[in-house]
């Protein structure tokens, strides 16, 4: 609505173009993606159980699922304030400590960042131009550079992943000098504190563990790739993205997604149409059409079920939006 706004006229954005875009899609692979991109919900389920392994050995897949279908939709609904509601609500059900959960939130969030950033990585280093995207040879050598740059951000995640392993079973020994200098009450909070993020950061001591979360992580960014090709392949114009061009535009939308207007989103939608017109040459409305699209399914789709699933569990989102204040108090 804005862009239709914002330019309207003769040479500006044409919603009846915009319009086009859309009716011409085929619907079969946007369904398609919009299967593939809810199996990744499920993915996400399947990696948080081995986060909890160290404190539930065999927590409920299905009640897993449900506080991952929940969360994502919190996040839709509530912007990145939504990002509380998961480990909230798996606490809640697995009577874990909340703090575990949110150290659990850490690691699947060092394991994404991690793969996306060697992904993202080595797309954009390997980079070679052509007749489908308008990048000179300045443009090219940057998008090469920070490539590099990403990749090499990845690997210091990797060490960071590393380094919990190693240590982390002795936080409250190794901050003791800190927190030997808080009066009583407030040192024995966050001894305890500690003691819950000791046990969240369990799974990473375990090179079992590690690997399986490693592999669950490999697997559900192929799951996410793979609702990306599909979302792409309903629209003739991106209908021939090759594997590294895919993996481009999902490095700029991960980061874009960052920003999130409850209800609308935001960055996503804009990172998308950037890299659609700046990078392969689209027309504003056909960029806007599919960034549109590819937010419906890859994130918008999940809201019914989560929906569903919070009537269902009685989990009330208007008292979920102060969640950051009632973990505070507790």
């Amino acid at each position: 609505m804005w862009l239709g706004i914002r330019w309207r006229g003769e040479d500006g954005f044409d919603v009846s173009e915009l319009l086009e875009v859309w009716r011409k899609a085929d619907v079969r692979w946007l369904l398609a993606s919009l299967m593939i991109m809810l199996g990744s919900y499920y993915g996400r389920a399947l990696r948080w159980a081995v986060l909890l392994e160290p404190l539930r050995p065999r927590p409920s897949l299905w009640g897993l699922f449900k506080a991952t279908a929940i969360g994502y939709t919190a996040i839709i609904l509530l912007g990145r304030p939504g990002e509380l509601v998961r480990p909230y609500l798996i606490a809640s059900r697995e009577q874990v400590p909340f703090s575990s959960q949110m150290a659990a939130w850490l690691i699947e969030r060092i394991c994404d960042l991690l793969l996306v950033l060697v992904l993202f990585g080595l797309a954009l280093a390997l980079v070679t131009g052509g007749p489908e995207r308008r990048t000179g040879p300045v443009l090219e050598w940057a998008l090469r550079a920070g490539g590099w740059a990403a990749a090499g951000l990845g690997l210091v995640c990797l060490a960071v992943f590393a380094g919990l392993s190693r240590w982390s079973h002795d936080l409250g020994g190794r901050l003791r000098p800190f927190l030997d200098l808080l009066s009583e009450g407030p040192r024995k909070r966050a001894d305890g504190m500690l003691a819950s993020l000791e046990e969240g950061f369990g799974s990473t001591r375990s090179s079992s563990a590690v690997a399986r979360l490693l592999g669950w992580s490999i697997l559900e960014w192929a799951i996410v790739v793979s609702g990306y090709f599909a979302v792409f392949r309903a629209f003739s114009s991106t209908a021939e993205m090759r594997l590294g061009e895919v993996l481009i535009f999902i490095g700029f939308v991960s980061f874009g997604s960052i920003i999130q207007i409850p209800g609308v989103g935001g960055g996503m939608q804009v990172a998308a149409a950037v890299v659609l017109v700046e990078l392969f040459g689209l027309r504003i409305e056909e960029a806007a059409g599919i960034a549109v699209a590819i937010w419906v399914t890859a994130f918008v789709g999940i809201v019914p079920a989560g929906l569903l699933l919070a009537l269902q569990d009685g989990v009330n989102f208007m008292r979920m939006r102060d969640l950051d204040e009632e973990v505070g108090r507790t």
